[in-house]
């Protein structure tokens, strides 16, 4: 996801050999902060929900592309059903119902919904991650600091550093908010 000269250039390994390694690190580090973040940071594609209801509106794990939704779907006790366009809305993280457009009565409402849309950051002419630049210094740091410290524990070194302090700075602006 980011470029192979950006992650060399600030990891600078001994080898150009090591990049298998930088590859995996920086999965993890991308998972690592999709986990913090509870947002989904990774290549562009389809992505499914499964929302319980518990009171609108309804936040999503992720940004869709382009804002909106390809679909949502109520549960009936036996399988899922597509709900009318204009009865929802995408905004700002959220899924809104219309309550002009719906007619549930509190005791029939669904309280289980399907809803697919196209999530993530796609690879552009360039093939360079397009995702926020504070999401990008972070896996970068992360990298870099799993590859200098491969183990849980260092041996005779007395100096410490407070890197998740750092990567929680750069992340904490993009942590999903539950309502």
């Amino acid at each position: 996801m980011i470029s192979d000269e950006v992650l060399l250039q600030y990891i600078r390994p001994s080898t150009n050999d090591d990049m298998p390694t930088l590859r995996r690190l920086e999965q993890a580090a991308v998972a690592y902060v999709q986990t913090r973040t509870g947002r989904y940071f990774g290549p562009a594609g389809a992505r499914v929900e499964i929302l319980h209801w518990r009171g609108w509106p309804e936040p999503l794990a992720s940004v869709p592309v382009g804002d909106t939704l390809t679909s949502v779907e109520s549960w009936n006790g036996t399988a899922f059903s597509a709900v009318d366009t204009g009865s929802y809305y995408y905004d700002n993280g959220f899924l809104w119902w219309n309550s002009d457009t719906v007619a549930w009565a509190p005791l029939t409402m669904p309280t289980r919904y399907r809803v697919t849309y196209n999530a993530g950051y796609t690879a552009g002419v360039t093939d360079e991650w397009n995702a926020p630049d504070e999401i990008k210094q972070a896996v970068i740091m992360l990298v870099g600091h799993w590859f200098e410290n491969r183990e849980a524990v260092v041996v005779g070194d007395s100096s410490s550093g407070e890197l998740p302090l750092a990567v929680s700075a750069l992340i904490d602006g993009h942590v999903r908010m539950a309502v």
